[in-house]
């Protein structure tokens, strides 16, 4: 199960990932959670991410999610799209994100939510819920949208021209920020971050990777406030950024 959850801070909403075996008694991961953050700000999705829909097609898990940016009603909520290639702990967001916005002055011209998505034949079906501004005037309505499984698939593979490792958001960061890095083909990919005498702290990745967009989180709770730096090596690229855990 994929849902979405807010810190008891109040801040932005996250996505989660748990497993049960009977559909009643669950636990959470404590290791990966959450597995879907919100973006950075003024991004599309900075407010917030929630409704998870998730569906596997072949060996590839897809989610839509809804996202948003603004507050009342100034608030502009989308749909993106993000993969996973493993059991749905990993994902890579689509790089044309939002994939699914707010229609031009109609009935679902402020808001848009994921609701079900169906696979059926070559084609995908989702229900989705949509509203026009002022929220508090207009009542919600479900409609429908439809794509061809290979317009997602091909955007999928879609994959970057070069090796490069990304800034981290937020930075500062206090305690959790987001890692991303392109890779244009499979690789071998160790990342690592390092205190500033050089020491390992922690590794965040070791392991072959599929060419495409990867982000990974980094949980520095248990580390003091100061400099760190991370770094990403594969068979022939290396790169490291620094980065400040203010606390």
């Amino acid at each position: 199960m994929w849902y979405a959850g807010y810190d008891t801070s109040g801040g932005n909403s996250t996505i989660g990932y748990a497993t049960s075996s009977d559909g009643i008694t669950w636990q959470r991961d404590t290791v990966h959670n959450p597995v879907l953050k919100h973006g950075p700000p003024s991004q599309w999705d900075s407010a917030g991410i929630w409704s998870p829909q998730v569906l596997r097609i072949k060996n590839t898990y897809y989610m839509w999610y809804a996202g948003s940016r603004g507050s009342g009603n100034q608030m502009v909520e989308c749909i993106g799209v993000a993969t996973s290639k493993d059991t749905g702990i990993t994902w890579t967001t689509y790089t044309g994100n939002p994939a699914f916005l707010p229609s031009s002055g109609g009935w679902d011209g402020g808001l848009v939510m994921p609701g079900s998505v169906l696979l059926r034949g070559d084609t995908l079906d989702m229900w989705y819920t949509g509203i026009r501004p002022p929220y508090n005037t207009y009542l919600m309505y479900i409609g429908h949208a439809t794509t061809l499984v290979t317009a997602i698939t091909e955007r999928r593979q879609e994959v970057p021209q070069d090796f490069m490792l990304l800034q981290n958001y937020p930075n500062p960061f206090n305690p959790g920020t987001t890692i991303k890095y392109e890779l244009p083909r499979a690789s071998l990919v160790s990342l690592q971050v390092y205190d500033i005498l050089g020491r390992e702290v922690s590794v965040l990745v070791n392991e072959r990777k599929d060419p495409g967009v990867h982000e990974v989180s980094f949980d520095g709770s248990n580390l003091a406030s100061g400099v760190y730096f991370y770094r990403l090596q594969t068979e022939n690229f290396v790169s490291s950024k620094k980065f400040i855990l203010m606390k």
